[in-house]
């Protein structure tokens, strides 16, 4: 019954902790009842059987043998086992390149896929978002192995296709994994920049910027940035769709995270691109990027501040007069300031 699962999981959770036991528990084919445990209805049994598999993958030789059962287990057993699923696979995917390379060889981008591609936003599809946003991580191999199966549609189809704010909020965590994944396709692969945009992505990633949640904006901010990179056609389709406003008003009351993606989302805009450097002054970009520049709280904060204010000072006559008067006035008001970057005196040069 349950209560001897609980009981019995729980007491492997312990043995677990020695290597000896380990060997063992693997030896006996304990990983498949294990794994067939994190299906369990039974909140304690899933977490011990969670932890033994942890513990027992820390052996190198059980991690091909752990993926492999979490991913058959991806097809079918229903929602609640697909979720504990998928979320090991993430747990996994995060912890090393290895692990990821595991995941793709058993054939696991399909299955994860296949459950972002359902309509309903349950806990299965976010947690398979978690797994494919860590498996994308600097991965061109894998990146193409996930477009070429149709992941672009379905990662852009994830994102939020309403501007109510009590729907947004309530699928934030859902939203903000694949921008987050979507952001690291874009990254520096213009075919990528091109697909996403196809696909339909900016309108929506525009939309979320004004969601609430911190962490939703940033990689929405992000995702904007990465797009917007070297493309030209892009940075006009994101300006168009109305992107710089709501990015000049998180680069003033967004977070520290936040203000920094900002920063970057429109340098990337800027870059080489007159009317998007004037609309960001008119909009009142220039002076939160200055702001950030002498009060930033990290190195890449202030070097996204001092790129996007590069950029506008570029070319921009106007732009840089602006700047300058500003940077001076912000290092008189105050003498801390005096600690600046010297990339704030090279803008001007």
């Amino acid at each position: 019954g349950e209560a001897a699962q609980e009981e019995a999981a729980g007491a492997l959770f312990a043995l677990a902790d020695e290597v000896n036991n380990r060997i063992a528990i693997t030896d006996a084919g304990g990983i498949g009842p294990l794994v067939t445990l994190l299906g369990s209805t039974n909140s304690v049994s899933q977490h011990h059987a969670k932890g033994v598999l942890v513990r027992l993958s820390i052996e190198s030789a059980n991690r091909a043998l752990i993926i492999k059962k979490l991913v058959d287990m991806l097809g079918g057993m229903g929602s609640t086992a697909q979720e504990q699923a998928a979320a090991a696979l993430a747990n996994l995917a995060s912890d090393s390149a290895e692990n990821r390379v595991s995941i793709v060889d058993a054939g696991g981008i399909e299955p994860l896929l296949s459950i972002i591609g359902q309509k309903e936003n349950s806990k299965a599809k976010e947690a398979s978002l978690a797994a494919i946003s860590k498996l994308v991580f600097n991965s061109e191999v894998i990146q193409s192995a996930i477009i070429e199966a149709g992941g672009i549609p379905l990662l852009v189809n994830s994102l939020a296709s309403s501007s109510n704010a009590k729907e947004v909020l309530a699928s934030a965590q859902l939203y903000s994994l694949a921008a987050n994944a979507l952001s690291q396709l874009a990254k520096g692969n213009r075919d990528n920049q091109i697909k996403i945009t196809e696909a339909g992505a900016i309108p929506s990633l525009v939309a979320i910027l004004g969601a609430l949640v911190p962490e939703l904006q940033a990689n929405a901010a992000e995702c904007l940035g990465n797009l917007a990179a070297a493309n030209p056609d892009n940075q006009h389709a994101i300006a168009r769709t109305g992107a710089i406003a709501p990015l000049c008003m998180l680069l003033r009351d967004g977070d520290d995270e936040v203000k920094e993606h900002a920063a970057a989302a429109l340098w990337s805009l800027s870059h080489e691109n007159k009317p998007n450097k004037d609309t960001v002054a008119k909009l009142g970009g220039i002076e939160p990027l200055v702001t950030l520049l002498v009060t930033g709280t990290s190195d890449s904060s202030l070097l996204q501040a001092t790129g996007a204010l590069g950029s506008m000072c570029s070319k921009h006559i106007e732009n840089r007069e602006s700047i300058a008067k500003l940077i001076v006035a912000k290092l008189a008001s105050k003498s801390v300031m005096l600690q600046t970057p010297t990339g704030a005196v090279r803008l001007l040069t």
